[in-house]
């Protein structure tokens, strides 16, 4: 997308009403950035909003206010669009392309509705050198991808939240599929349980020994992956169950193992294997 193409979505004009201040300060970063100008914001205040151009004498500039006292809602009072500087002038500076006004740009006019997954700092860089003619360091790249995926994929956090709709989902998908999902005193994930239908309807034709095990999570959040498998008559690895959490102590091995039994029942022809941890 050209940035004359962008230029028509990124507006602003007297009369817009913006959810919040920092809503209608990303759409100035944006502008700017299409339009190769760098903004001075003179007043920030509360319920009122003052930038104009960093070019001296220069005609640009913005005024917006609260539409109420008890409204986070900004309203644009006063919008001139125009520059009377020197072009020469006003395209010699740029500050307003942070971390997330580039990811949000780069989301909204490149991303093509994928996933980023195969995208890298380095691409980022060179299509704001190509588009915009803006020259950005790889930090500033990073951050930039890092904060278009959360736009994209959601946050790490956002991702525990949903995850009482994602087991509903696997269940809904999966028939037989046992989920189980605990939370601490201040409503907080702790521990999460997982077997699939498909797993749990091939468990009679296994080896009756079950090994277990934990992997530790790195991550922003920390954890450990506890794991049950059990061998097939080819002798093949055959998960039965997974686990996710807090830590592998005495308290979080009984919670699975609980779990567990409701998949594999309980029997004397039944084992189990681990390495031995003091927790189990």
């Amino acid at each position: 997308m050209k940035p004359s193409q962008l230029r028509k979505s990124e507006t602003i004009k007297s009369g817009d009403v913006f959810s919040g201040k920092k809503e209608l300060i990303m759409k100035l970063r944006k502008i700017s950035v299409i339009d190769r100008f760098d903004f001075i914001i003179k007043k920030s205040w509360k319920r009122l909003f003052y930038a104009k151009c960093f070019v001296p004498g220069c005609s640009w500039k913005i005024r917006a206010s609260a539409m109420s006292i008890s409204s986070p809602e900004f309203l644009v009072r006063k919008y001139t669009d125009f520059h009377t500087c020197s072009a020469a002038v006003r395209y010699s500076r740029n500050r307003q392309a942070n971390a997330k006004c580039i990811g949000e740009m780069y989301v909204e006019g490149f991303s093509g509705g994928s996933d980023l997954r195969g995208i890298r700092p380095k691409h980022i860089m060179d299509c704001m050198r190509a588009v915009y003619e803006i020259e950005i360091g790889y930090t500033k790249a990073h951050g930039a991808l890092t904060y278009a995926r959360e736009m994209v994929r959601g946050t790490h956090a956002s991702g525990y939240q949903d995850l009482p709709t994602y087991l509903y989902r696997i269940k809904e998908a999966n028939p037989g599929t046992i989920t189980e999902l605990e939370l601490d005193t201040e409503n907080r994930f702790k521990y999460l349980f997982i077997a699939f239908s498909a797993c749990i309807k091939g468990i009679p034709f296994m080896r009756r020994i079950i090994v277990i095990d934990g992997a530790h999570l790195s991550g922003k959040f920390r954890g450990v992956m506890l794991v049950a498998a059990c061998q097939d008559i080819d002798r093949g690895i055959y998960p039965i169950a997974f686990g996710i959490v807090n830590g592998e102590d005495a308290a979080a091995w009984e919670w699975f193992f609980t779990q567990l039994r409701r998949v594999v029942g309980d029997g004397q022809n039944l084992a189990f294997v681990s390495d031995r941890c003091p927790a189990i």
